[in-house]
This record gives structure tokens, sequence and C-alpha cells, in this order.
């Protein structure tokens, strides 16, 4: 698919659609700072346009959705990703969203799951 179709898609009924029940389950609050201020529902992967799973997608604010594209390109990876993000910014208020999403990309997602593990978090 070229990005002119994908855009193309975009503005189509089917995704207005597959967007709002998305928006719902993710209950109107980006899935990784709880923001409800300009969402955007992100692909995960693009391999089941027009019969997207839940699972291919998922809810974030404008900025975390920037910052993601920004650190990872590709695919937003998993719910146990989007959880290890959470929990390095609650273990530091001072930790941003941007730099959890940066160190867990660098350091690895297992390290980082075996880390706040290891201090109970």
């Amino acid at each position: 698919m070229t990005k002119e179709e994908y855009a193309e898609y975009l503005l189509g009924e089917h995704w207005g659609i597959v967007r709002e029940k998305a928006l719902e389950r993710g209950e109107y609050k980006c899935a990784l700072c709880a923001d409800t201020e300009k969402l955007n529902v992100h692909h995960n992967t693009y391999e089941r346009l027009y019969e997207e799973l839940d699972t291919d997608l998922v809810v974030l604010c404008e900025r975390c959705h920037k910052t993601h594209h920004t650190l990872r390109g590709g695919e937003f990876g998993s719910e146990a990703e989007i959880e290890t993000i959470k929990r390095i910014v609650s273990v530091d208020p001072c930790c941003t969203m941007e730099t959890a999403m940066l160190v867990a990309k660098h350091v690895g997602y297992a390290k980082v799951i075996r880390v706040l593990e290891s201090h109970r978090v």
C-alpha cells in the first residue's frame, strides 16, 4: 500500500468506525500517559488493514505517538512494553514518558523488566 492509499484509507468510513471502537476500548485515553486530549489510534501492524484486530491498534496521545515514531520507528510493541514504560515513570516521578521510552528502547525491555522486578515496582 502506498502512502497515498494509506492516507485515503484513514479518511474513509471504515477507518472512522475502527478508530472509534479503538478509542472506546482504550477508554478515550493514551495507553502510556493517560492523557485524554489529541488522541491518535496507532497501527501496531499494517498487515490487516481493513480487517484490524483489537491488538493491532493502540490509543496514544499526539505527544506519545510522535515520540514513539521518533524513537522506535516501526511497530509499537506489546502491552508488556507499554506497562514497562509506565512502571519506569512510576519509579521516578521526574522521568518523562519520552525518557522512559528512550531508556526502554536502548536498554531493552527484558532488562528493564528484570530491574523493576528486582526492586518490586
